[in-house]
């Protein structure tokens, strides 16, 4: 029921900030365009293809957005991501069309390929929520689980400076923030 709720309420805000369900890779998929995936950690990193690379193999990275200043630009189209809107799926990126990828070993990055369906480049969005004194509400925030092999995308070694590599690692507890990731639609 709470899972339906979400989903519910996922759509509504979908609906409210113009995010588009659209048609994607093949007839079953269907996600969401133009997509950060911001950390928890550090709400001003997000996931890159560094330097725009259209190269299979590169390597996932966190920077701030292609902006003057970290808090007030937008991110280019190698800093927005495709992502599945339920279930499982791949997560491709705006500008290079190539999907993130695990060699499903621990502590090796990810990196983007061509999209092609492997089990290596299929993602499955946990949400999990905190308690947040701040805001004196739950914090809902995701683990980006590849199924196949159990590895979170995850910064490695918690470093919140601009150009982190992203690597596969074993889901931890909602503490490890470097594997806590907000979608979000308006950066």
């Amino acid at each position: 029921m709470l899972k339906k709720l979400a989903f519910a309420l996922t759509l509504t805000l979908a609906a409210i900030t113009g995010v588009v369900v659209v048609g994607g890779g093949s007839a079953a998929w269907a996600g969401y365009n133009n997509i950060a995936l911001q950390s928890r950690m550090d709400y001003r990193l997000i996931m890159e293809v560094p330097g725009w690379s259209v190269g299979s193999g590169m390597t996932i990275h966190t920077n701030w957005t292609n902006s003057t200043t970290a808090s007030s630009g937008y991110a280019g189209t190698n800093q927005l991501w495709s992502v599945p809107t339920y279930g499982t799926g791949y997560i491709s990126n705006m500008h290079s069309n190539m999907c993130i990828e695990t060699d499903g070993l621990a502590g090796d990055a990810v990196y983007q390929w061509p999209c092609n369906g492997s089990a290596h480049q299929q993602w499955r969005f946990d949400e999990l929520q905190e308690w947040d004194w701040t805001i004196l509400n739950y914090d809902h925030f995701l683990h980006i689980v590849n199924p196949a092999s159990g590895l979170a995308l995850n910064i490695r070694g918690g470093n919140t400076n601009p150009g982190a590599t992203v690597i596969g690692w074993p889901v931890a507890s909602p503490d490890s923030s470097n594997q806590d990731w907000y979608l979000n639609a308006r950066i």
